[in-house]
């Protein structure tokens, strides 16, 4: 985002608009976002501070690049960038044991929301290693809710790891 991504900020960055000033579409950004990500992945790995995990987005649930990938609407276009994120991840990486790929959404005490959500992504050809979650009581419900989410996730998707990543 062009200033502050949040679940209601994901606007495109302004140096991504077209020349109307409107968001450019999945094709036009998809270069534009492996190369950036590129980039700080490059600059991570120059300086010898590559992450163990990377987390494409952040609190992505209604997407990320606004309107382009504005969910629930655009499924393929959010897949397809968070795709080119990965693609640049694991290009810089390469064998240096950088596997976890978290996507973070934010409704932490939401069993239902965030069981859809990650079906929904893995089904429309989604990646990820890390089922990120932000977790804060005044927003996300009780500390057994959160369990109660961590606990579902950890059923319905035993592939994947789950973490609470911002509280």
């Amino acid at each position: 985002s062009h200033w502050w991504a949040h679940m209601d900020g994901q606007w495109v960055p302004d140096r991504w608009r077209g020349p109307d000033g409107n968001p450019m579409g999945s094709a036009s950004l998809a270069p534009l976002l492996y190369e950036y990500t590129h980039d700080i992945i490059t600059q991570l790995k120059e300086q010898d501070t590559l992450p163990d995990a990377v987390q494409v987005g952040n609190e992505v649930d209604q997407g990320m690049l606004w309107n382009t990938a504005l969910l629930p609407a655009h499924w393929t276009a959010f897949v397809e960038l968070t795709a080119e994120a990965v693609s640049a991840i694991s290009d810089v990486a390469g064998g240096n044991n950088m596997h976890k790929i978290v996507l973070h959404i934010s409704k932490g005490g939401d069993a239902q929301f965030c069981e859809d959500w990650v079906a929904t992504f893995t089904a429309a050809g989604g990646t990820l290693d890390v089922i990120g979650l932000s977790y804060y009581p005044m927003w996300h419900g009780t500390l057994d809710d959160l369990k109660g989410n961590v606990n579902n996730l950890a059923i319905k998707f035993p592939e994947l790891e789950v973490w609470v990543v911002e509280t």
